[in-house]
């Protein structure tokens, strides 16, 4: 059954497709979806230009441009004068800079979580050594070698 329909969920436009791969790829979401659309595009001819213009928009959707140069990559292979088989050179750029500043944002982040948990653990091992006894036990004058 050859139609041409857009996905309510996703709004990417599916030509060619059977209403079983329909029903299959909009069951799917997040890199799941990729990764399947990926696969049928690389593994099925009739379905290939379909399926990696699809995982292409899906890629657009999320953080990963290695993904995208990828369903690219593929679909220049299999269909060069297609638009999509182009990479989208200002979306890469967009993408790889967002990804680096939220990588030093959250290694920033992680930094002072490691900094604020070393403070806690020389707190809490001075409150100790603060007890009545050397060692910081109640019960250190029974240890032999306390003494």
């Amino acid at each position: 059954m050859t139609s041409t329909s857009i996905s309510r969920t996703t709004g990417v436009r599916v030509k060619s497709l059977d209403a079983k791969i329909r029903r299959w790829a909009n069951a799917i979401s997040g890199r799941t979806r990729f990764d399947r659309l990926f696969l049928v595009g690389r593994s099925s001819v009739p379905l290939c230009i379909d399926a990696l213009k699809a995982a292409i928009a899906e890629a657009k959707r999320g953080r990963d441009p290695q993904r995208y140069r990828e369903a690219v990559d593929c679909l220049r292979t299999a269909a060069p004068n297609e638009q999509e088989a182009q990479l989208d050179y200002a979306w890469l750029e967009g993408i790889e800079l967002s990804n680096r500043n939220e990588t030093h944002r959250l290694t920033a982040e992680l930094k002072g979580y490691k900094n604020n948990l070393i403070k806690e653990s020389v707190r809490v091992c001075s409150l100790r050594q603060s007890c009545t006894t050397p060692l910081g036990h109640k019960d250190a004058n029974r240890i032999p070698s306390a003494t």
